[in-house]
C-alpha cells in the first residue's frame, strides 16, 4: 500500500502553467485597480456636489444670521466711531463676540472645507486614473 502511495505521488506532474498567466494577473490587477479608483471618484464627486450645496445653505444661514443678531451694526460701529470703539474695546469686543452666529459660521466653514478637501482626492483620482490607462504591460 505505501509502495503505490509512493509510486503515485512520485509519478504525479504538476500541471503547467499557461504562457499568459503572468499577463492575465496583470491585467486583473489594473482592472481591479480601474474599479477602485472609479468608484472613489464617483464617491468623491457626490460629496463635493453635496458638500457644495450644503455650503450655499450654510452661506445662506449664516448672512441671515448675520443681519438677525445686529454685527453689522458692531462693524459700522467701528467704521464711524473709531475713537469710542478704542476708549471701550474690551466691551466692544464682548458684545461683538457675543452677537456672532457661530454655530452658522463653523457649519459654513466646515462645508467649505469639506468641499475642498473632496476636490483635492477627486483630482488625485482623476490623476490616477489617467496613468492606469496609459500604463502598458508587456508581454512575455
Amino acid at each position: 500500500m505505501d509502495n503505490k502511495i509512493r509510486q503515485l505521488i512520485l509519478s504525479y506532474n504538476e500541471p503547467a502553467p499557461s504562457n499568459d498567466l503572468y499577463n492575465k494577473i496583470i491585467n486583473r490587477i489594473k482592472k481591479e485597480k480601474m474599479i477602485y479608483v472609479r468608484r472613489r471618484i464617483f464617491i468623491f464627486s457626490l460629496l463635493a456636489i453635496f458638500s457644495m450645496f450644503g455650503a450655499f445653505l450654510s452661506l445662506q444661514a449664516t448672512t441671515g444670521e448675520l443681519a438677525y443678531s445686529n454685527t453689522f451694526e458692531f462693524l459700522s460701529l467701528l467704521i464711524s466711531d473709531f475713537d469710542i470703539v478704542i476708549a471701550y474695546w474690551n466691551n466692544f469686543l464682548m458684545a461683538f463676540l457675543e452677537s456672532l452666529p457661530y454655530l452658522t459660521i463653523a457649519s459654513l466653514l466646515i462645508s467649505i472645507a469639506l468641499f475642498i478637501e473632496s476636490l483635492k482626492i477627486l483630482t488625485i483620482n482623476i490623476e490616477n486614473i489617467k496613468q492606469l490607462k496609459t500604463l502598458q504591460y508587456l508581454k512575455n
